[in-house]
């Protein structure tokens, strides 16, 4: 297409893209303001119509008022008039009035009269019994003293009722009083119409329990807007709504304008983008297309000289295209590329966190329930440096799939009092019995300078060590490995400014080393020393990389010094701010159970396991045991759910990758079916090895409702199943 041509449809675009925002104008500025003015109209109509429904209460408050504290009332009330009735409530004293009903108690609390007037039929009759009871119910009606006057709106079978009540006195309205006198008259169809006469809109009385909310303001369509206004007692308690819908009388003569506006403007576009068209062909088309073909010329022929040509044909912008289409092409393969990469390294970490978690889940499990059988001092000893291990290894896949962030700089790091020469001493006695078995000293020298407590992350920390010594003993088959820790001072980064105290701490081996040019690559994420360490000595390549934006992170620096065959020293420094005593942060430490800690015959669970581990299903069964639940295993979520269909379950642990039918979507299934049937919803919760960042959100919107990653421990699960156990013993629970 010439350039000619797109510039035309380009003035076509720009001059739709002008209406199109003139468009986007109205509706984000002018048409919200005319929103906002028939809100306006409307609350104006809601307190009109409060106004008056207030004014009709004063109405009935009025003729309550003639008759409470009137002599002849408080006769009839101890019983010395008998024509009281008969002289004062007859159907055209109620029409004159507009009462529906009168009604009057005597001290004790009797209802010596209670009438009510049926306009349609001209009549009066006896209130009905229901409605008499609800007006004698409501609170403090009928206990009144001289003064004491209530008015307002109350809800009765028959529908809400206008009253007023005043105590029963002479016409001095001194005391005693001798009763109650009330008068009402009901909030209907009818009254409202005529109180809202003249008014533009349209009021009706609608049951409470809707969806409406009192003064909100709701657009049904582009016409019609309709609100709500609560009427409630004396008490505040909600009696009816009355429902307001009327036209959109701004919005109508807002879109009216718009209309003009937009015809208005189309003619003008319209002549202002064939002026521009003029111009824009004149002044520059010409000479663009012109030197377009130039440039074709000049492509064609690299030899060729630039000249300018009167019969313009070719292509104009065939050569910028072309090269902006290499280089689109090229950007292209590269984003592809690097998306392939992105999508590998994810895939990665989620096999590697799932392969690894579910063994290891199986590890610890049954290490919890071996540290709880009954161990002699030595063997929980054992046991519990087996633990230790697990956890750090645990730890480690954490931080492995937390390598993103310490990519980009955003892992959260802690800064707590931490005893850097325990946690050296800790994981150099982790390694001493892998290195002696292979005839390997370990040693460990701690200069006496060292801060008791510095500021530091200790996980992290303890990250950093646990990786170097590894890779000390995974590379050293003879000799020695020595940690040493120790205070230096780095220069000052500034003249006058004072040396920053740090704490150093070196890992040596006596191992392979690394070959001239290795410590340039070492530190990058999956790369090792060679291909033949990667093969002989495995790893994934990506610990010394994390260690180091781990200790970048702090501040400091991780070094390495190595020659082929006479080993290597690794060595980092992290800024020695000492923690005094004062602000020392102990670390929790987990409360063995006791034997004991197992449900009780009230706290029993019904427990339904999908788990398709073998081993993590035999660890589960077990650790339910102990804590006293019945548990019944299946191996996918279909099974699952046959289960659920025909047994009665209080939890189910989930698994989330199963064969056949998924966790989650064995949930989903679940929860639709338990709306359907209208049963209680089932408690589920997900035991997974999925720990990446999202997994617990998306078990969470399947409809699952706890989250427990692998590996757990026995303590974890017995939270899990008292929260269970807490929510079946709440008031309104379902069995």
């Amino acid at each position: 297409m010439k350039l000619r041509t797109q510039s035309l449809w380009f003035l076509v675009f720009a001059t739709g893209a002008f209406f199109l925002l003139v468009a986007v104008v109205a509706s984000v500025v002018l048409l919200p303001a005319a929103n906002r003015s028939d809100r306006e109209v409307m609350a104006r109509a809601l307190f009109r119509l409060e106004s008056r429904l207030q004014q009709q209460i004063r109405q009935v408050e009025t003729y309550a008022n003639e008759y409470g504290p009137w002599t002849d009332t408080f006769e009839f009330a101890r019983g010395e008039r008998p024509t009281y009735v008969d002289a004062n409530f007859q159907p055209d004293s109620f029409a004159s009035s507009g009462m529906n009903i009168s009604a009057v108690w005597d001290e004790g609390g009797r209802a010596l009269l209670h009438r009510v007037y049926d306009p349609s039929a001209e009549s009066v009759g006896a209130v009905p019994a229901a409605v008499l009871t609800a007006i004698e119910a409501w609170p403090g009606l009928l206990q009144r003293t001289a003064g004491q006057n209530r008015a307002g709106v109350l809800s009765t079978p028959s529908g809400p009722l206008l009253f007023a009540a005043f105590p029963i006195t002479r016409d001095d309205r001194a005391p005693p009083v001798a009763g109650t006198f009330l008068s009402g008259q009901w909030l209907d169809a009818e009254l409202l119409a005529r109180i809202t006469d003249g008014e533009s809109y349209v009021a009706e009385l609608a049951p409470l329990g809707g969806v409406e909310r009192d003064g909100e303001v709701r657009f049904l369509d582009g016409q019609t807007m309709r609100a709500a206004l609560r009427i409630d007692d004396p008490d505040g308690r909600p009696v009816a709504w009355i429902v307001v819908t009327s036209a959109r009388f701004v919005r109508h003569v807002q879109l009216r304008g718009l209309l003009v506006t937009f015809a208005a403007l189309g003619v003008g576009g319209v002549l202002l983008a064939a002026g521009a068209w003029w111009a824009v062909r004149m002044r520059f088309l010409s000479r663009i297309e012109t030197l377009t073909e130039e440039v074709g010329r000049l492509e064609a022929d690299a030899t060729a000289r630039l000249r300018l040509l009167s019969d313009p044909t070719g292509d104009e912008i065939g050569l910028l295209a072309r090269a902006t289409g290499r280089t689109a092409t090229a950007l292209a393969d590269a984003r592809e590329a690097a998306e392939a990469a992105t999508r590998a390294k994810g895939d990665f970490l989620a096999t590697m966190s799932h392969e690894i978690r579910t063994p290891l889940n199986g590890v610890l499990g049954y290490l919890g329930l071996l540290r709880e059988s009954g161990l002699s001092p030595e063997q929980t000893a054992h046991v519990n440096v087996i633990r230790e291990s697990g956890d750090a290894l645990l730890a480690v896949i954490n931080e492995i799939l937390d390598y993103s962030k310490l990519e980009s700089g955003r892992a959260a790091l802690e800064s707590v009092p931490t005893d850097a020469r325990s946690i050296a001493t800790e994981v150099v006695a982790l390694f001493e019995p892998r290195l002696r078995a292979k005839g390997v000293r370990a040693s460990l020298t701690v200069d006496p300078a060292v801060p008791a407590r510095v500021w530091a992350d200790p996980l992290r920390l303890r990250q950093v060590f646990t990786n170097l010594v590894s890779n000390a003993e995974k590379f050293t088959l003879a000799g020695e490995v020595a940690v040493s820790v120790d205070v230096a001072f780095e220069p000052a980064a500034e003249a006058g400014s004072e040396a920053r105290r740090i704490l150093r701490c070196s890992v040596r081996d006596t191992g392979i080393g690394l070959a001239p040019g290795q410590a340039a690559t070492l530190f990058q994420p999956f790369v090792q020393g060679d291909s033949s360490t990667t093969r002989r000595y495995g790893g994934t390549g990506l610990g010394l990389a994390i260690c180091r934006r781990l200790v970048r992170s702090w501040g400091g620096e991780l070094t390495v010094a190595s020659q082929p065959g006479e080993g290597a020293v690794f060595t980092f420094t992290v800024p020695a701010r000492e923690a005094t005593a004062a602000v020392v942060i102990e670390k929790p430490t987990r409360a063995t159970p006791s034997p004991g800690n197992g449900a009780t015959g009230r706290d029993e669970l019904r427990i339904l396991i999908a788990e398709d581990n073998a081993v993590n299903a035999r660890l589960l069964l077990a650790v339910l045991a102990r804590l006293g639940h019945r548990a019944e295993r299946v191996g996918d979520g279909q099974q699952a759910l046959a289960a659920l269909r025909t047994r009665s379950f209080d939890v189910v642990l989930m698994d989330v990758q199963m064969p056949e039918l998924d966790g989650l979507e064995a949930t989903r299934r679940q929860r639709a079916w338990e709306r359907e049937t209208g049963r209680p919803p089932v408690h589920i919760a997900a035991l997974t090895a999925n720990a990446l960042a999202g997994s617990r959100e998306e078990c969470l919107a399947a409809g699952m409702d706890d989250f427990l990653a692998k590996p757990y421990q026995l303590d974890d699960v017995r939270a899990l199943l008292e929260r269970v156990v807490a929510r079946k013993a709440a008031p309104g629970a379902v069995a």
